[in-house]
């Protein structure tokens, strides 16, 4: 990263000012519904435990396959 600053720092500074304006629409949706949350932590945190279940039962079944 330190390359590409010291290479063009203008051009740097002109892709994130690209994508900031790209986002813009976006980003002021925020704005516009207010009661919306920024994050979803809470679901995920909610869902977690289900996930990593499920996540280790079809590891589980994969080794068990491989090793029949």
């Amino acid at each position: 990263m330190e390359e590409t600053i010291k290479k063009s720092p203008l051009k740097l500074l002109c892709n994130v000012i690209n994508n900031a304006l790209n986002l813009k629409d976006r980003v002021y949706q925020i704005f516009e519904h207010c009661d919306l949350p920024l994050h979803n932590n809470h679901d995920e945190q909610q869902i977690h435990s289900t996930t990593l279940v499920r996540k280790n039962k079809s590891v589980h079944k994969t080794n068990g396959r491989r090793k029949g």
